[in-house]
């Protein structure tokens, strides 16, 4: 990693420890995902080593929420699939020919059971966000970075994978009754010591 990635991921650290709920404000992920390279228009993440890297974090991220997921509908797939899609276009198996159908069936997925669980189908969206960002990569202009505007003001082109899997495991928004943020601490925590740091490394060898 670079010196000043590791010097955000420690200003990360401090940020969510400090915060009562351990919420993660999106200006840190954002300085930190821009440090990964710099979007480029047009990119895909077998050309372009930032792209790649967000694409590879977004993907760990939805990766780890699917136990919430499978607990429940064992059987319905859709997330895995939107997950396996990433993983081929990162490494050029596979193309965007089904994306938007699979897309379409991750969300459908998740949107009918809004009702049977109030954190879990978010893991739908939350694959759907990871596959999206593989495609298209993250909006990302450190201009319009700010450190005073929380995930629930951010535009949906804004928000990332990580931000829906730290809302799964810290049991919904930090307002819910089910508010969990020891969970809430230990995703973040996960995502700044071991997310990252391999994102960017496996990001780099790939690229070499």
């Amino acid at each position: 990693m670079t010196p000043q990635l590791s010097d955000w991921i420690e200003k990360g650290r401090g940020s969510v420890m400090a915060d009562p709920n351990h919420v993660f404000m999106p200006y840190f992920r954002q300085h930190i995902l821009y440090l990964f390279g710099a979007p480029a228009k047009g990119s895909t993440p077998l050309t372009d080593e930032g792209h790649r890297r967000r694409a590879l974090v977004a993907i760990e991220c939805a990766r780890k929420t699917l136990p919430f997921w499978d607990r429940l509908w064992p059987r319905v797939l859709a997330p895995h699939r939107a997950l396996d899609l990433a993983e081929g276009l990162v490494n050029g198996q596979k193309d965007t020919g089904d994306y938007e159908r699979v897309l379409s069936e991750c969300m459908t997925a998740a949107d009918l059971h809004t009702v049977d669980d109030r954190v879990a189908w978010r893991v739908g969206e939350c694959a759907a966000a990871a596959l999206t960002t593989t495609l298209y990569d993250q909006f990302l202009i450190p201009e319009a970075f700010s450190p005073d505007t929380p995930d629930i003001q951010l535009d949906g082109d804004d928000s990332d994978a990580s931000s829906l899997a730290a809302m799964i495991f810290g049991g919904g928004h930090v307002e819910s009754p089910l508010s969990n943020k020891v969970g809430r601490l230990e995703f973040w925590i996960w995502w700044l010591n071991e997310a990252v740091p391999r994102a960017f490394d496996e990001g780099t060898l790939l690229s070499k």
